[in-house]
C-alpha cells in the first residue's frame, strides 16, 4: 500500500508540497533513495527493537509483520522532520567486512541499556553513490546529517546512546561524514588482510551473490582492497584505527577511551554478556580453525594489503 504523497511523484512536486503534508511521517523512517526521482522511501518502524544485526534485517522483520506501508516524499521532508527529537551518534564505525565489526558494535550499543543501534543502513550508501549537489541541488553533508540523525530518531523516548556502523563499502565517503560530524568519535576497524580474506572466503558477507567460485573470488578481493586503499587515503588524524586484536587485549577499556564514556557496573556486566553470547564460547576470541589461503590471494595479501594494514596500524588511536 503507497500513500498518496507519492501521487505525483516527480522530485519538483515533492519538494514543493507543504510541510504540513509530512506531519503524518512524524517517527517515521527513511529507508530508501530512489536516484531516478531523488525520492525517499519512509516506513513506520515506530514499535521495533533495532537488535537485528543487519538494519536489512530489521526491516525484513518489519515487512514479514504485515507492515508494508511506503511514503515517498522529496529530500525536502529530511529538514521538514529534522526538528523531531532524534540523537546524533555517539560512535561512527567504519570497517571492511569480517573484521569483527558486528562484535564492536554490540558491544557499543551494550555500553548502555538505551541504545540505538543502525548496522550497515543501504540508504546512506544510495546516497552518497550520486551526486546528491548537482542532480538534486541538495548539500551532501545536510543530506547526510538529517539521514543519519533520522535513523536514530527516537521512538521509545528513552534512549540515550546511538551507534553508527557504516556498510564495509563505505569508508570512501569519511570525509563526508567527518565534515557532517565533526565532533562524533569515529574509527577504523581493521583485521590482518589474509584473515579477513579467509573469513571471507569461508563465510563471505554476501553468500547471495550468484557468482561462480572464481569469480566470487575476484569479488572479495576486490571489495577487500577497495576497503584499505579507502581507508589509506581517507582515515586522518582524527579517525582513531583500532585492530581486531585490541578487542582480545581489553574490550572494555578499549570502548570507555573510544566512546569517552564512564560505563556503571550494570553497563560493564551486560557489555561482558553480549561479548560472550556474540563471540561463541563463553569468550568473543576463541580463534577458529582457519583454512590457508591459496598461493595467489595469500601473495596479493602480503604484498599488497599487509602494506596498508600496517600504515594505518601506526596511526594508533588518534583522539
Amino acid at each position: 500500500m503507497t500513500s498518496p504523497i507519492t501521487a505525483s511523484p516527480g522530485a519538483a512536486a515533492l519538494i514543493r508540497r507543504d510541510a504540513q503534508l509530512y506531519t503524518q511521517l512524524i517517527g517515521w523512517t527513511p529507508i530508501a533513495f530512489e536516484p531516478d526521482d531523488g525520492t525517499l522511501e519512509w516506513a513506520d518502524l515506530r514499535g521495533q527493537e533495532f537488535d537485528r544485526p543487519f538494519f536489512s534485517r530489521t526491516l525484513e522483520r518489519w515487512q514479514s509483520e504485515g507492515r508494508r506501508e511506503v511514503v515517498r516524499t522529496g529530500l525536502s521532508a529530511l529538514a521538514s522532520l529534522d526538528v523531531q527529537p532524534s540523537l546524533e551518534p555517539d560512535l561512527i564505525i567504519a570497517h571492511p567486512s569480517r573484521c569483527g565489526s558486528t562484535l564492536l558494535a554490540r558491544l557499543a550499543a551494550a555500553s548502555d541499556e538505551r541504545s540505538i543501534l543502525i548496522s550497515e543502513p543501504a540508504i546512506l550508501a544510495s546516497l552518497l553513490n550520486h551526486s546528491l549537489k548537482t542532480d538534486f541541488g541538495a548539500p551532501v553533508e545536510r543530506v547526510l546529517r538529517q539521514v543519519v540523525r533520522a535513523l536514530g530518531r527516537i521512538r521509545f523516548g528513552t534512549e540515550r546512546r546511538y551507534v553508527l556502523k557504516l556498510p564495509s563499502n563505505m569508508t570512501r565517503y569519511l570525509p563526508a561524514l567527518r565534515r557532517a560530524f565533526p565532533d562524533v568519535p569515529t574509527v577504523w576497524l581493521q583485521r590482518e588482510p589474509a584473515e579477513i580474506i579467509e573469513s571471507n572466503l569461508t563465510n563471505a558477507a554476501n553468500p547471495l551473490i550468484p557468482l561462480p567460485p572464481e569469480a566470487r573470488v575476484d569479488w572479495i578481493m576486490r571489495r577487500v582492497t577497495v576497503a584499505f586503499m579507502a581507508a589509506t587515503t581517507f582515515v586522518d588524524d582524527d579517525v582513531g584505527v583500532l585492530d581486531y586484536r585490541d578487542l582480545a587485549r581489553d574490550p572494555l577499556s578499549l570502548l570507555t577511551n573510544v566512546m569517552r564514556i564512564q560505563p556503571r557496573p550494570e553497563d560493564i556486566a551486560r557489555m561482558e554478556a553480549v561479548g560472550r553470547f556474540h563471540g561463541h564460547n563463553d569468550s568473543p576470541y576463541t580463534p577458529r580453525e582457519k583454512q590457508p589461503l591459496p598461493k595467489r590471494l595469500a601473495t596479493i595479501a602480503r604484498e599488497t594489503l599487509d602494506p596498508m594494514y600496517r600504515a594505518l596500524a601506526a596511526r594508533g588511536w588518534a583522539r
